[in-house]
């Protein structure tokens, strides 16, 4: 009777606990569009410091855009503040095969940066981001 209690009590206890419900929308989307030759890998981050100043993991599969494929990247208000702004490293898919990810991240081998620091920033791009390559 003891166990049955227990259980009984444990299964409602985690029943009040919930679901932590739907993610939330996000506020904006930036559109970044591959128009390169080859395809591209992009980190993104919204911090005070500057990201090429992170040490971040390889980015995986997930993080690739294809020859002439649009990305979304969500973004949300709290994104830019006076403290932070939205911030993008883009490094070609040769890059990540002919260096180590030491290498590129010592070297800073990064073929685009992009850092918005206000939401007029984004309005002034219409949202979207094209990365030609150059």
């Amino acid at each position: 009777m003891k166990y049955l209690k227990l259980f009984l009590l444990t299964i409602i206890a985690y029943s009040l606990q919930g679901c932590p419900g739907e993610p939330e929308d996000p506020d904006y989307i930036l559109k970044v569009k591959n128009t390169s030759n080859e395809g591209i890998y992009i980190q993104s981050i919204a911090r005070s410091i500057d990201i090429r100043e992170i040490e971040f993991e390889k980015p995986y599969e997930t993080f690739l855009v294809d020859v002439g494929e649009t990305k979304d990247l969500d973004i949300w208000d709290r994104f830019l503040t006076d403290e932070k702004s939205f911030q993008i490293l883009i490094y070609k898919k040769s890059t990540l095969d002919n260096y180590t990810w030491e290498e590129i991240q010592n070297s800073d081998l990064y073929q685009g940066y992009y850092k918005f620091e206000n939401l007029s920033e984004l309005q002034q791009i219409n949202f979207e981001l094209t990365f030609e390559g150059n």
